[in-house]
């Protein structure tokens, strides 16, 4: 998906078109919502209230679920060319870091039962049971002795 396309978007879906009110930072929430109003003028000055884009955009603030409008949006952006104005995509690029900082988090919920741990998250890890730890992309099994309760299987 192109910057301009995402702003429109994640600039819907957080919220910036209606006015943040919820964040942990007001100020960060502010310029958020004044990055989306300004992004939304610039698009109407380039290509005027009554294009097709501008009114995709509306269209998609009226229905911010909706795949097929998200994806009539990134139509209309490319038709447009909207996607190759340097001023759209530095707009674009402001809204899109200023989003980072009044996003939702993500949440997580897990229910660990017996020996070992958890992990969540990007670059969580998690050692087991005896604390060993195993990172990356793992395939196929892993036998270690002395990984099963304790004791060790090369004993007779």
């Amino acid at each position: 998906m192109d910057p301009v396309t995402m702003a429109v978007v994640n600039g819907i879906a957080c919220g910036a078109a209606g006015g943040l009110v919820t964040a942990t930072v007001p100020a960060a929430v502010k310029a958020a919502t004044d990055a989306w109003n300004s992004f939304k003028a610039l698009l109407q000055r380039k290509f005027g209230q009554d294009s097709a884009l501008l009114k995709s955009v509306q269209e998609l603030e009226q229905n911010p679920d909706s795949k097929a409008r998200k994806d009539l949006v990134a139509e209309e952006v490319a038709k447009s060319k909207a996607h190759q104005d340097e001023e759209l995509l530095a707009a674009a690029g402001k809204l899109l870091e200023l989003l980072k900082a009044v996003q939702p988090q993500a949440a997580y919920h897990a229910l660990q039962t017996g020996s070992g741990a958890v992990a969540q998250g990007t670059g969580a890890v998690a050692a087991g049971a005896g604390g060993i730890a195993v990172g990356g992309n793992v395939r196929g099994g892993i036998n270690m002795p002395g990984s099963k309760g304790g004791e060790d299987e090369r004993k007779p």
